[in-house]
């Protein structure tokens, strides 16, 4: 597993107790009208308690929100709901934790009372689907979170949670049209595969792992309803997580699917190298105007540094676009695991820095 940057974390308790009558709303854009808090924060979190729940363990339900790393006031983030693995909690953080993914509000989520030893819930209840419809309430009202694009996702009993009740709920609470993406590993499709008509689909699973041993006779039908659906397979492998392997695919599902997916699909769709290296300065101002750099450090590491090397120098001569590549390479060096990226970046600015 890659190092992990560690960031100052604080903390907030605070218990929310919605009234008595608290129900789904149907109408999705009926959200509270409450400023966003003032004490928001890059990476900090929050832990939330919702009082008319109770949790698998029996205490009161939480769950955590965590702004990411590169947090700003004025924008509105995507919204991923994670659910834990058997006999975890809501501290779950997967995947801006293994994964590296970062331009998301992360939601942990764990489980109602009755679901045994802390795994997938079979169903949606009326009771979780409330808890579901505040959650994401509370995360567009007070955090920024924005109400166009959630996404949810998991690995192991989380996974089996996104692909069945995860879905459910996302419907009977009147979120259905803000379903961004299903992202999901180790693990079975969990409902009719009508259910993923119009959604769009990542799973990714392991030949050696029995927790996922239906899901490729399931595929054929869920493809003839999925919006989109992306697989991969971990030839080899067993029940465990590899940013290596899966992490890229992650990252990218992420940018085609959010609120700036037109920007990143230029990025994606240039698949031929030399197109790519002649539409250098687009995915730089790409990148800057979004404030991350996960999908174009990825293409700087899958199309040859060498050569991206050569035609950097022959692309960023000018001061507005060595200021491009400058803050790209503080992002990269700040928020991606990727050295080979950053050092080419870094050797780039100082080579043209002392240019005449």
């Amino acid at each position: 597993m890659p190092s992990l940057s560690v960031a100052i974390i604080l903390i907030s308790v605070l218990n929310l107790s919605p009234p008595p009558n608290a129900t789904a709303p149907q109408n999705p854009t009926q959200t509270p009208s409450c400023p966003a808090r003032a004490d928001l924060k890059p990476g900090t979190k929050f832990i939330r308690t919702y009082s008319l729940l109770k949790d698998w363990r029996d205490q009161p339900m939480t769950y955590h929100v965590n702004l990411p790393p590169d947090f700003r006031m004025d924008i509105k983030y995507p919204i991923l709901f994670e659910w834990h693995g058997k006999g975890g909690g809501p501290g779950t953080y997967l995947f801006p934790g293994v994964y590296h993914l970062t331009g998301h509000i992360h939601v942990g989520l764990t489980y109602p009372q009755g679901c045994r030893q802390g795994t997938a819930m079979l169903y949606a209840t009326k009771e979780y689907v409330a808890f579901i419809r505040y959650v994401y309430d509370d995360v567009v009202a007070h955090f920024n979170g924005n109400p166009d694009y959630v996404f949810i996702g998991g690995f192991s009993a989380g996974g089996f949670m996104a692909t069945g009740p995860g879905i459910s709920l996302m419907i009977r609470s009147g979120l259905r049209d803000r379903l961004a993406g299903v992202v999901a590993g180790g693990c079975n499709w969990m409902c009719n595969p009508k259910y993923a008509k119009g959604v769009n689909i990542l799973l990714w699973y392991a030949d050696n792992d029995s927790n996922s041993y239906d899901l490729p006779n399931r595929l054929p039908e869920i493809r003839k309803y999925a919006d989109s659906i992306t697989t991969i397979l971990h030839k080899g492998a067993g029940h465990s997580c590899d940013n290596s392997f899966e992490g890229p695919a992650i990252r990218r599902f992420f940018a085609l699917h959010g609120p700036d997916k037109e920007d990143f699909k230029i990025l994606h769709n240039i698949e031929d190298e030399k197109k790519w290296l002649e539409n250098m300065e687009l995915c730089l101002r790409i990148a800057v105007k979004h404030n991350t750099a996960s999908v174009l450090a990825q293409q700087l590491l899958d199309k040859g540094l060498e050569q991206l090397e050569h035609n950097i120098r022959q692309l960023i001569r000018n001061n507005s676009q060595r200021d491009s590549l400058t803050r790209l390479y503080a992002l990269l060096a700040r928020y991606f695991d990727v050295p080979p990226a950053v050092d080419l970046i870094k050797n780039a600015i100082q080579a043209i820095s002392a240019s005449p």
